[in-house]
Protein backbone atom coordinates (compact mmCIF):
# COMPACT_ATOMS: atom_id res chain seq x y z
CA UNK A 1 0.00 0.00 0.00
CA UNK A 2 2.88 2.29 0.81
CA UNK A 3 4.33 1.65 -2.65
CA UNK A 4 1.11 2.59 -4.45
CA UNK A 5 0.92 5.81 -2.44
CA UNK A 6 4.48 6.65 -3.48
CA UNK A 7 3.58 6.02 -7.12
CA UNK A 8 0.57 8.31 -6.92
CA UNK A 9 2.74 11.10 -5.46
CA UNK A 10 5.26 10.66 -8.27
CA UNK A 11 2.44 10.83 -10.84
CA UNK A 12 1.23 14.12 -9.36
CA UNK A 13 4.77 15.55 -9.47
CA UNK A 14 5.15 14.58 -13.13
CA UNK A 15 1.73 16.00 -13.97
CA UNK A 16 2.68 19.35 -12.47
CA UNK A 17 5.82 19.42 -14.62
CA UNK A 18 4.15 18.48 -17.89
CA UNK A 19 1.26 20.88 -17.32
CA UNK A 20 3.56 23.92 -17.54
CA UNK A 21 3.69 24.24 -21.34
CA UNK A 22 3.54 27.53 -23.25
CA UNK A 23 1.05 28.55 -25.92
CA UNK A 24 2.20 29.90 -29.23
CA UNK A 25 1.45 33.47 -30.19
CA UNK A 26 -0.59 32.32 -33.17
CA UNK A 27 -2.83 34.34 -35.38
CA UNK A 28 -5.52 36.46 -33.85
CA UNK A 29 -9.16 36.49 -34.78
CA UNK A 30 -9.31 40.23 -34.37
CA UNK A 31 -9.65 42.61 -37.29
CA UNK A 32 -9.86 46.33 -37.86
CA UNK A 33 -9.73 48.45 -34.72
CA UNK A 34 -9.34 45.42 -32.45
CA UNK A 35 -5.56 45.57 -32.93
CA UNK A 36 -3.08 48.40 -32.60
CA UNK A 37 0.14 49.08 -34.50
CA UNK A 38 2.73 51.19 -32.71
CA UNK A 39 6.23 51.98 -33.97
CA UNK A 40 9.27 54.15 -33.66
CA UNK A 41 12.86 54.32 -34.90
CA UNK A 42 13.96 50.75 -34.05
CA UNK A 43 10.89 48.51 -33.98
CA UNK A 44 7.17 48.25 -34.63
CA UNK A 45 4.75 46.51 -32.27
CA UNK A 46 1.31 44.97 -32.69
CA UNK A 47 -1.09 44.71 -29.76
CA UNK A 48 -3.72 42.01 -30.20
CA UNK A 49 -6.62 40.85 -28.04
CA UNK A 50 -5.76 37.92 -25.80
CA UNK A 51 -7.27 34.46 -25.97
CA UNK A 52 -11.06 34.74 -25.87
CA UNK A 53 -10.92 38.51 -26.34
CA UNK A 54 -9.70 39.24 -22.79
CA UNK A 55 -6.38 40.87 -22.02
CA UNK A 56 -3.81 41.47 -24.71
CA UNK A 57 -0.71 39.98 -26.29
CA UNK A 58 2.27 41.52 -28.00
CA UNK A 59 4.50 40.87 -30.98
CA UNK A 60 7.37 42.98 -32.25
CA UNK A 61 9.39 43.33 -35.42
CA UNK A 62 12.81 44.96 -35.46
CA UNK A 63 13.72 47.34 -38.25
CA UNK A 64 16.57 44.95 -39.12
CA UNK A 65 14.37 41.84 -39.20
CA UNK A 66 13.25 41.38 -42.79
CA UNK A 67 11.29 38.17 -42.32
CA UNK A 68 9.09 37.77 -39.27
CA UNK A 69 7.54 39.08 -36.10
CA UNK A 70 8.32 37.62 -32.68
CA UNK A 71 5.93 37.17 -29.75
CA UNK A 72 6.87 39.06 -26.60
CA UNK A 73 5.95 36.90 -23.62
CA UNK A 74 2.58 35.32 -22.80
CA UNK A 75 -0.90 36.86 -22.80
CA UNK A 76 -1.44 39.69 -20.34
CA UNK A 77 -4.42 40.87 -18.34
CA UNK A 78 -5.78 44.37 -18.64
CA UNK A 79 -7.44 46.62 -21.18
CA UNK A 80 -5.02 48.72 -23.23
CA UNK A 81 -6.14 52.34 -23.58
CA UNK A 82 -3.15 53.72 -25.50
CA UNK A 83 0.42 52.80 -26.35
CA UNK A 84 3.58 54.50 -27.56
CA UNK A 85 6.95 53.21 -28.74
CA UNK A 86 10.29 54.68 -27.72
CA UNK A 87 13.17 53.20 -29.66
CA UNK A 88 13.08 49.45 -29.05
CA UNK A 89 10.63 49.60 -26.11
CA UNK A 90 6.85 49.86 -25.90
CA UNK A 91 4.88 51.67 -23.18
CA UNK A 92 1.29 50.55 -22.64
CA UNK A 93 -1.13 52.85 -20.81
CA UNK A 94 -4.27 51.73 -18.98
CA UNK A 95 -7.38 53.69 -18.09
CA UNK A 96 -6.51 53.95 -14.39
CA UNK A 97 -3.16 55.66 -15.04
CA UNK A 98 -1.04 52.51 -14.74
CA UNK A 99 1.59 51.85 -17.37
CA UNK A 100 3.91 49.02 -18.38
CA UNK A 101 7.10 49.17 -20.42
CA UNK A 102 8.05 46.18 -22.60
CA UNK A 103 11.22 45.23 -24.43
CA UNK A 104 11.40 42.88 -27.40
CA UNK A 105 13.73 40.39 -25.71
CA UNK A 106 12.04 40.29 -22.29
CA UNK A 107 8.96 38.24 -21.54
CA UNK A 108 7.89 40.35 -18.56
CA UNK A 109 6.97 44.02 -18.54
CA UNK A 110 8.41 46.66 -16.25
CA UNK A 111 5.83 48.78 -14.39
CA UNK A 112 6.33 52.54 -14.37
CA UNK A 113 5.06 55.11 -11.88
CA UNK A 114 1.27 55.48 -11.88
CA UNK A 115 -0.11 58.95 -12.60
CA UNK A 116 -1.17 60.80 -9.42
CA UNK A 117 -4.88 61.21 -8.75
CA UNK A 118 -4.55 65.01 -8.90
CA UNK A 119 -3.68 64.70 -12.59
CA UNK A 120 -5.61 61.51 -13.30
CA UNK A 121 -8.87 61.51 -11.30
CA UNK A 122 -11.41 58.74 -11.48
CA UNK A 123 -13.26 58.71 -14.80
CA UNK A 124 -10.28 59.88 -16.85
CA UNK A 125 -10.04 58.38 -20.34
CA UNK A 126 -6.83 57.90 -22.30
CA UNK A 127 -7.00 58.94 -25.95
CA UNK A 128 -3.47 58.75 -27.31
CA UNK A 129 0.19 58.61 -26.40
CA UNK A 130 3.52 59.23 -28.12
CA UNK A 131 7.16 59.75 -27.36
CA UNK A 132 8.08 63.33 -26.58
CA UNK A 133 10.22 65.12 -29.15
CA UNK A 134 13.91 64.25 -29.00
CA UNK A 135 15.81 61.02 -28.46
CA UNK A 136 14.86 60.35 -24.85
CA UNK A 137 12.20 58.05 -23.38
CA UNK A 138 9.87 60.81 -22.15
CA UNK A 139 6.20 60.17 -22.96
CA UNK A 140 3.26 62.42 -23.80
CA UNK A 141 -0.27 61.29 -22.97
CA UNK A 142 -3.52 62.87 -24.14
CA UNK A 143 -6.43 62.34 -21.75
CA UNK A 144 -10.03 63.43 -21.31
CA UNK A 145 -10.38 64.51 -17.68
CA UNK A 146 -13.76 65.04 -16.02
CA UNK A 147 -14.35 68.30 -14.14
CA UNK A 148 -17.48 69.74 -12.50
CA UNK A 149 -18.24 73.40 -12.55
CA UNK A 150 -21.33 75.54 -12.08
CA UNK A 151 -22.20 78.02 -14.85
CA UNK A 152 -21.97 81.70 -13.90
CA UNK A 153 -25.60 82.32 -14.89
CA UNK A 154 -28.27 79.68 -14.48
CA UNK A 155 -31.93 79.92 -15.49
CA UNK A 156 -34.52 79.96 -12.74
CA UNK A 157 -35.89 76.64 -13.94
CA UNK A 158 -32.51 75.08 -13.16
CA UNK A 159 -32.70 75.94 -9.46
CA UNK A 160 -32.05 72.89 -7.32
CA UNK A 161 -30.60 70.91 -10.23
CA UNK A 162 -27.05 69.56 -9.92
CA UNK A 163 -24.28 71.38 -11.75
CA UNK A 164 -23.48 70.10 -15.22
CA UNK A 165 -20.41 67.93 -15.71
CA UNK A 166 -17.76 68.97 -18.16
CA UNK A 167 -14.64 67.40 -19.62
CA UNK A 168 -11.31 68.89 -20.59
CA UNK A 169 -8.67 67.64 -22.97
CA UNK A 170 -5.30 67.60 -21.19
CA UNK A 171 -1.70 66.94 -22.22
CA UNK A 172 0.49 65.16 -19.65
CA UNK A 173 4.19 64.38 -19.74
CA UNK A 174 5.97 61.48 -18.03
CA UNK A 175 9.75 61.59 -17.68
CA UNK A 176 12.26 60.49 -15.02
CA UNK A 177 9.45 58.76 -13.08
CA UNK A 178 7.56 62.04 -12.71
CA UNK A 179 4.23 63.19 -14.11
CA UNK A 180 3.36 66.80 -14.91
CA UNK A 181 0.70 68.67 -16.84
CA UNK A 182 1.81 70.37 -20.06
CA UNK A 183 -1.32 72.17 -21.25
CA UNK A 184 -5.07 72.02 -21.69
CA UNK A 185 -6.14 71.66 -25.31
CA UNK A 186 -8.52 74.45 -26.41
CA UNK A 187 -12.17 73.54 -26.83
CA UNK A 188 -14.38 71.15 -24.95
CA UNK A 189 -14.51 67.49 -26.04
CA UNK A 190 -18.14 66.58 -26.61
CA UNK A 191 -17.98 63.34 -28.56
CA UNK A 192 -17.91 60.07 -26.68
CA UNK A 193 -15.87 58.12 -27.36
CA UNK A 194 -13.50 60.72 -28.77
CA UNK A 195 -10.86 59.65 -31.28
CA UNK A 196 -7.53 61.41 -31.22
CA UNK A 197 -3.95 61.12 -32.46
CA UNK A 198 -0.84 62.57 -30.86
CA UNK A 199 2.64 63.29 -32.25
CA UNK A 200 5.58 65.48 -31.29
CA UNK A 201 8.91 66.70 -32.59
CA UNK A 202 11.51 68.95 -31.03
CA UNK A 203 9.54 72.10 -31.74
CA UNK A 204 5.86 71.28 -31.40
CA UNK A 205 3.21 68.88 -30.09
CA UNK A 206 0.43 68.00 -32.55
CA UNK A 207 -3.07 66.95 -31.50
CA UNK A 208 -5.56 65.63 -34.06
CA UNK A 209 -9.13 65.09 -32.87
CA UNK A 210 -12.37 64.17 -34.60
CA UNK A 211 -15.36 66.15 -33.27
CA UNK A 212 -16.86 65.04 -35.67
CA UNK A 213 -14.57 66.55 -38.34
CA UNK A 214 -10.79 66.23 -37.95
CA UNK A 215 -9.23 69.22 -36.19
CA UNK A 216 -5.46 69.58 -36.02
CA UNK A 217 -3.82 71.89 -33.47
CA UNK A 218 -0.18 72.48 -32.61
CA UNK A 219 1.33 73.53 -29.27
CA UNK A 220 4.45 75.66 -29.80
CA UNK A 221 6.23 77.90 -27.31
CA UNK A 222 3.34 77.69 -24.89
CA UNK A 223 0.69 78.69 -27.44
CA UNK A 224 -1.92 76.72 -29.41
CA UNK A 225 -2.61 77.29 -33.09
CA UNK A 226 -4.88 75.57 -35.60
CA UNK A 227 -3.50 73.91 -38.72
CA UNK A 228 -5.77 73.70 -41.75
CA UNK A 229 -6.37 70.26 -43.26
CA UNK A 230 -7.14 71.55 -46.76
CA UNK A 231 -5.16 68.76 -48.42
CA UNK A 232 -7.46 66.06 -47.08
CA UNK A 233 -10.50 64.69 -48.96
CA UNK A 234 -13.78 65.47 -47.29
CA UNK A 235 -14.52 61.80 -46.60
CA UNK A 236 -11.01 60.87 -45.35
CA UNK A 237 -10.58 59.33 -41.90
CA UNK A 238 -7.28 59.70 -40.01
CA UNK A 239 -5.40 56.42 -39.52
CA UNK A 240 -2.18 57.64 -37.91
CA UNK A 241 -0.16 60.75 -37.20
CA UNK A 242 3.58 60.46 -36.67
CA UNK A 243 6.77 62.46 -36.83
CA UNK A 244 9.54 61.15 -39.10
CA UNK A 245 12.75 63.16 -39.39
CA UNK A 246 11.03 66.12 -37.70
CA UNK A 247 8.35 66.11 -40.42
CA UNK A 248 4.71 65.62 -39.43
CA UNK A 249 3.21 62.72 -41.43
CA UNK A 250 -0.53 62.11 -41.61
CA UNK A 251 -2.03 58.90 -43.00
CA UNK A 252 -5.73 58.85 -43.90
CA UNK A 253 -8.18 56.39 -45.40
CA UNK A 254 -10.75 57.56 -47.95
CA UNK A 255 -14.01 56.09 -49.21
CA UNK A 256 -12.27 54.56 -52.22
CA UNK A 257 -10.22 52.26 -49.98
CA UNK A 258 -7.00 54.22 -50.53
CA UNK A 259 -4.45 55.16 -47.89
CA UNK A 260 -3.14 58.69 -48.46
CA UNK A 261 0.01 60.15 -46.95
CA UNK A 262 0.51 63.88 -46.44
CA UNK A 263 3.56 65.66 -45.00
CA UNK A 264 3.60 68.93 -43.09
CA UNK A 265 6.83 70.89 -42.94
CA UNK A 266 7.76 74.59 -42.88
CA UNK A 267 4.18 75.42 -41.87
CA UNK A 268 2.65 74.01 -45.04
CA UNK A 269 1.41 70.73 -46.46
CA UNK A 270 3.57 69.16 -49.14
CA UNK A 271 0.87 67.45 -51.16
CA UNK A 272 -1.14 64.25 -50.82
CA UNK A 273 0.29 60.94 -52.02
CA UNK A 274 -1.81 57.74 -52.27
CA UNK A 275 -0.04 54.51 -51.38
CA UNK A 276 0.99 52.88 -54.66
CA UNK A 277 2.62 49.72 -55.88
CA UNK A 278 4.02 49.33 -59.39
CA UNK A 279 2.60 52.73 -60.26
CA UNK A 280 -0.99 51.86 -59.30
CA UNK A 281 -2.95 52.87 -56.24
CA UNK A 282 -3.07 50.09 -53.63
CA UNK A 283 -6.58 49.68 -52.24
CA UNK A 284 -8.21 47.96 -49.26
CA UNK A 285 -11.82 47.00 -48.55
CA UNK A 286 -13.78 49.92 -47.16
CA UNK A 287 -14.36 48.07 -43.86
CA UNK A 288 -10.77 46.73 -43.47
CA UNK A 289 -8.48 49.74 -43.27
CA UNK A 290 -4.88 48.95 -42.31
CA UNK A 291 -3.22 50.06 -39.10
CA UNK A 292 -0.36 52.46 -39.76
CA UNK A 293 2.68 53.32 -37.64
CA UNK A 294 6.25 54.49 -37.96
CA UNK A 295 9.14 52.09 -38.60
CA UNK A 296 12.37 53.99 -38.92
CA UNK A 297 12.07 56.41 -41.84
CA UNK A 298 9.10 54.61 -43.37
CA UNK A 299 5.43 54.02 -42.68
CA UNK A 300 4.52 50.46 -41.66
CA UNK A 301 1.08 48.98 -42.39
CA UNK A 302 -0.61 45.88 -41.04
CA UNK A 303 -4.00 44.52 -42.14
CA UNK A 304 -6.00 41.31 -42.39
CA UNK A 305 -7.02 39.57 -45.59
CA UNK A 306 -8.33 36.03 -46.07
CA UNK A 307 -7.54 35.21 -42.43
CA UNK A 308 -3.94 36.30 -42.91
CA UNK A 309 -2.00 39.19 -41.44
CA UNK A 310 -0.28 41.15 -44.19
CA UNK A 311 2.55 43.57 -43.50
CA UNK A 312 4.22 46.16 -45.74
CA UNK A 313 6.25 49.34 -45.51
CA UNK A 314 6.14 52.35 -47.79
CA UNK A 315 8.19 55.46 -48.36
CA UNK A 316 6.78 58.84 -47.43
CA UNK A 317 6.01 59.45 -51.10
CA UNK A 318 3.55 56.55 -50.93
CA UNK A 319 5.60 53.96 -52.83
CA UNK A 320 5.36 50.44 -51.41
CA UNK A 321 8.43 48.22 -51.35
CA UNK A 322 9.17 46.11 -54.41
CA UNK A 323 8.12 42.87 -52.70
CA UNK A 324 4.51 41.86 -52.19
CA UNK A 325 3.04 42.41 -48.71
CA UNK A 326 4.39 39.64 -46.51
CA UNK A 327 2.36 37.22 -44.41
CA UNK A 328 3.46 38.71 -41.12
CA UNK A 329 2.61 35.79 -38.84
CA UNK A 330 3.24 32.88 -41.19
CA UNK A 331 5.86 31.70 -38.71
CA UNK A 332 3.17 31.49 -36.02
CA UNK A 333 1.45 28.55 -37.71
CA UNK A 334 4.71 26.61 -37.78
CA UNK A 335 5.59 27.58 -34.23
CA UNK A 336 2.14 26.68 -32.97
CA UNK A 337 2.38 23.32 -34.73
CA UNK A 338 5.78 22.60 -33.18
CA UNK A 339 4.59 23.55 -29.71
CA UNK A 340 1.52 21.39 -30.13
CA UNK A 341 3.77 18.51 -31.11
CA UNK A 342 5.90 19.27 -28.05
CA UNK A 343 2.84 19.20 -25.80
CA UNK A 344 1.68 15.96 -27.38
CA UNK A 345 5.18 14.54 -26.91
CA UNK A 346 5.13 15.26 -23.19
CA UNK A 347 1.62 13.88 -22.81
CA UNK A 348 2.73 10.68 -24.55
CA UNK A 349 5.76 10.46 -22.25
CA UNK A 350 3.61 11.05 -19.20
CA UNK A 351 1.03 8.50 -20.36
CA UNK A 352 3.73 5.91 -21.05
CA UNK A 353 5.13 6.39 -17.55
CA UNK A 354 1.71 5.97 -15.96
CA UNK A 355 0.98 2.81 -17.98
CA UNK A 356 4.36 1.24 -17.16
CA UNK A 357 4.15 2.17 -13.47
CA UNK A 358 0.78 0.49 -13.06
CA UNK A 359 1.37 -2.36 -15.52
CA UNK A 360 -0.86 -5.37 -14.63
CA UNK A 361 0.78 -8.34 -12.96
CA UNK A 362 3.35 -6.36 -10.97
CA UNK A 363 4.06 -7.73 -7.51
CA UNK A 364 3.42 -5.47 -4.57
CA UNK A 365 6.70 -4.24 -3.09
CA UNK A 366 6.59 -4.35 0.70
CA UNK A 367 10.23 -3.47 1.39
CA UNK A 368 12.26 -0.47 0.16
CA UNK A 369 14.86 -0.59 -2.59
CA UNK A 370 18.17 -2.07 -1.44
CA UNK A 371 21.49 -3.42 -2.69
CA UNK A 372 23.60 -6.26 -1.30
CA UNK A 373 26.36 -5.26 1.07
CA UNK A 374 28.98 -6.19 -1.53
CA UNK A 375 27.63 -3.65 -4.07
CA UNK A 376 28.00 0.11 -3.67
CA UNK A 377 26.27 2.72 -5.85
CA UNK A 378 28.50 4.61 -8.28
CA UNK A 379 29.81 8.03 -7.36
CA UNK A 380 27.93 10.98 -8.82
CA UNK A 381 31.06 12.32 -10.55
CA UNK A 382 31.46 9.05 -12.46
CA UNK A 383 27.81 9.10 -13.50
CA UNK A 384 28.12 12.70 -14.74
CA UNK A 385 31.23 11.79 -16.74
CA UNK A 386 29.46 8.82 -18.33
CA UNK A 387 26.42 10.99 -19.12
CA UNK A 388 28.63 13.59 -20.84
CA UNK A 389 30.28 10.90 -22.97
CA UNK A 390 26.91 9.47 -24.02
CA UNK A 391 25.14 12.78 -24.64
CA UNK A 392 28.00 14.60 -26.38
CA UNK A 393 27.53 13.09 -29.90
CA UNK A 394 23.79 13.83 -29.80
CA UNK A 395 24.39 17.39 -28.57
CA UNK A 396 26.96 17.99 -31.34
CA UNK A 397 24.51 16.75 -33.96
CA UNK A 398 21.74 18.96 -32.55
CA UNK A 399 24.07 21.97 -32.45
CA UNK A 400 25.12 21.47 -36.07
CA UNK A 401 21.47 21.22 -37.11
CA UNK A 402 20.50 24.39 -35.22
CA UNK A 403 23.50 26.42 -36.43
CA UNK A 404 22.83 25.46 -40.04
CA UNK A 405 19.12 26.39 -39.87
CA UNK A 406 18.97 29.37 -37.47
CA UNK A 407 19.97 32.76 -38.87
CA UNK A 408 22.09 34.82 -36.50
CA UNK A 409 24.28 37.87 -36.97
CA UNK A 410 27.97 38.12 -36.20
CA UNK A 411 28.35 38.95 -32.50
CA UNK A 412 31.19 41.14 -31.18
CA UNK A 413 29.71 42.30 -27.87
CA UNK A 414 28.09 40.55 -24.93
CA UNK A 415 24.71 42.11 -25.76
CA UNK A 416 24.90 40.77 -29.31
CA UNK A 417 25.85 37.32 -28.02
CA UNK A 418 22.84 37.32 -25.69
CA UNK A 419 20.58 38.55 -28.49
CA UNK A 420 21.79 35.70 -30.71
CA UNK A 421 21.20 33.22 -27.89
CA UNK A 422 17.61 34.44 -27.46
CA UNK A 423 17.05 34.27 -31.20
CA UNK A 424 18.39 30.72 -31.41
CA UNK A 425 16.37 29.39 -28.49
CA UNK A 426 13.17 30.83 -29.98
CA UNK A 427 13.79 29.39 -33.45
CA UNK A 428 12.06 26.43 -35.03
CA UNK A 429 15.37 24.64 -35.52
CA UNK A 430 16.01 24.70 -31.77
CA UNK A 431 12.60 23.21 -31.02
CA UNK A 432 13.08 20.46 -33.60
CA UNK A 433 16.57 19.69 -32.26
CA UNK A 434 15.27 19.55 -28.68
CA UNK A 435 12.50 17.11 -29.52
CA UNK A 436 14.92 14.99 -31.52
CA UNK A 437 17.41 14.87 -28.66
CA UNK A 438 14.72 14.00 -26.10
CA UNK A 439 13.60 11.12 -28.33
CA UNK A 440 16.85 9.65 -29.66
CA UNK A 441 19.02 9.92 -26.55
CA UNK A 442 16.66 8.03 -24.17
CA UNK A 443 16.07 5.42 -26.91
CA UNK A 444 19.83 4.90 -27.26
CA UNK A 445 20.22 4.51 -23.48
CA UNK A 446 17.36 2.01 -23.32
CA UNK A 447 18.74 -0.17 -26.14
CA UNK A 448 22.29 -0.21 -24.78
CA UNK A 449 21.27 -0.88 -21.17
CA UNK A 450 18.88 -3.64 -22.17
CA UNK A 451 21.40 -5.33 -24.47
CA UNK A 452 24.67 -4.75 -22.60
CA UNK A 453 23.64 -3.50 -19.16
CA UNK A 454 25.37 -0.15 -19.78
CA UNK A 455 25.78 2.62 -22.35
CA UNK A 456 29.08 3.38 -24.06
CA UNK A 457 29.84 6.07 -21.51
CA UNK A 458 29.12 3.72 -18.61
CA UNK A 459 31.27 1.05 -20.20
CA UNK A 460 34.21 3.46 -20.47
CA UNK A 461 33.81 4.62 -16.86
CA UNK A 462 33.03 0.98 -15.86
CA UNK A 463 29.51 1.43 -14.58
CA UNK A 464 26.34 -0.58 -15.09
CA UNK A 465 22.64 -0.41 -14.32
CA UNK A 466 21.05 -2.80 -11.81
CA UNK A 467 17.61 -3.24 -10.33
CA UNK A 468 16.44 -3.97 -6.78
CA UNK A 469 18.70 -6.42 -4.87
CA UNK A 470 21.37 -5.89 -7.54
CA UNK A 471 19.68 -8.05 -10.17
CA UNK A 472 19.53 -7.38 -13.91
CA UNK A 473 16.74 -4.89 -14.70
CA UNK A 474 13.77 -5.92 -16.82
CA UNK A 475 12.67 -4.23 -20.03
CA UNK A 476 9.85 -2.47 -18.18
CA UNK A 477 12.21 -1.09 -15.55
CA UNK A 478 14.66 0.19 -18.15
CA UNK A 479 11.83 1.78 -20.13
CA UNK A 480 10.65 3.62 -17.01
CA UNK A 481 14.19 4.70 -16.21
CA UNK A 482 14.89 6.20 -19.63
CA UNK A 483 11.49 7.57 -20.64
CA UNK A 484 11.52 9.75 -17.52
CA UNK A 485 14.72 11.48 -18.75
CA UNK A 486 12.69 13.73 -21.07
CA UNK A 487 10.76 15.16 -18.12
CA UNK A 488 13.86 15.39 -15.94
CA UNK A 489 15.86 17.31 -18.55
CA UNK A 490 13.21 19.93 -19.37
CA UNK A 491 11.41 19.96 -16.04
CA UNK A 492 13.92 20.88 -13.36
CA UNK A 493 17.34 19.89 -14.74
CA UNK A 494 19.24 20.91 -11.61
CA UNK A 495 16.87 19.13 -9.22
CA UNK A 496 15.97 15.79 -10.77
CA UNK A 497 19.34 14.63 -12.19
CA UNK A 498 21.59 16.23 -9.51
CA UNK A 499 19.71 16.83 -6.27
CA UNK A 500 17.85 13.51 -6.20
CA UNK A 501 21.06 11.39 -6.24
CA UNK A 502 22.46 13.47 -3.39
CA UNK A 503 19.38 12.99 -1.24
CA UNK A 504 18.76 9.29 -1.86
CA UNK A 505 20.61 6.44 -0.18
CA UNK A 506 21.58 4.66 -3.36
CA UNK A 507 22.15 7.83 -5.44
CA UNK A 508 19.06 7.36 -7.56
CA UNK A 509 17.61 9.91 -10.00
CA UNK A 510 13.88 10.46 -10.13
CA UNK A 511 13.74 7.94 -13.00
CA UNK A 512 15.66 5.43 -10.89
CA UNK A 513 13.19 5.89 -8.03
CA UNK A 514 10.29 5.26 -10.37
CA UNK A 515 11.91 2.22 -12.02
CA UNK A 516 13.58 0.82 -8.87
CA UNK A 517 17.02 0.90 -10.49
CA UNK A 518 20.39 2.52 -9.83
CA UNK A 519 23.91 2.68 -11.26
CA UNK A 520 26.82 0.79 -9.66
CA UNK A 521 30.50 0.14 -10.37
CA UNK A 522 30.89 -2.61 -12.94
CA UNK A 523 33.69 -4.21 -10.90
CA UNK A 524 31.32 -4.91 -8.01
CA UNK A 525 30.29 -8.56 -7.83
CA UNK A 526 26.52 -9.06 -8.24
CA UNK A 527 24.72 -11.39 -5.83
CA UNK A 528 24.57 -15.03 -6.81
CA UNK A 529 21.42 -16.29 -8.44
CA UNK A 530 19.55 -19.37 -7.17
CA UNK A 531 21.11 -21.50 -9.94
CA UNK A 532 24.59 -20.32 -8.99
CA UNK A 533 23.89 -21.11 -5.35
CA UNK A 534 22.73 -24.65 -6.20
CA UNK A 535 25.82 -25.25 -8.36
CA UNK A 536 28.13 -23.97 -5.63
CA UNK A 537 26.47 -26.19 -3.02
CA UNK A 538 26.87 -29.23 -5.28
CA UNK A 539 30.55 -28.56 -5.83
CA UNK A 540 31.14 -28.20 -2.10
CA UNK A 541 29.40 -31.49 -1.49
Amino acid sequence: MRTHTRKIIVVLVLASVTASSGRAFGQADAAGPAFRLVGDTEAVWVILPGEGGSGYRLAARSIDDKKSWKPVGPDRTGQVAAAAAAGSSLVVFFADGEQMRYFRHRSQGQPDIKAPESLWPQGTKVLAACRAGGDGNAMLVLIVRPIGRRPKTRPASAAGMPAAKFNELVLLRYADQKWRQIAIVPGEPKNSPLRAHLAANKNAIYVLTAQPKPVLTAFEEGEWRNIALSVEPADAKPLAMMVIKDVLVLATFDAGGRVNIARYASNKWQGLQPVRRNGKAFTWPADAAPAVARLGDKAAMLWTKDKKWLFATCELDGMLGGESPMDAFAWADERELVERVQNIFFMVVFGALVVLMFWPGQTLRTVPFSLPATIAPARLTKRLAACCIDALPFLIAATIYVSSNAEVAVATTFEQIMANARKITSSMAFLYASLGFLTVYPAYCFIMEYRFGATVGKMIIRLRVVADKGRKPTMRELALRNISKAIEILGLPLVFPLLFPLLTRYRQRLGDKIAWTTVIDADARPPATEEQKDTSDGENT
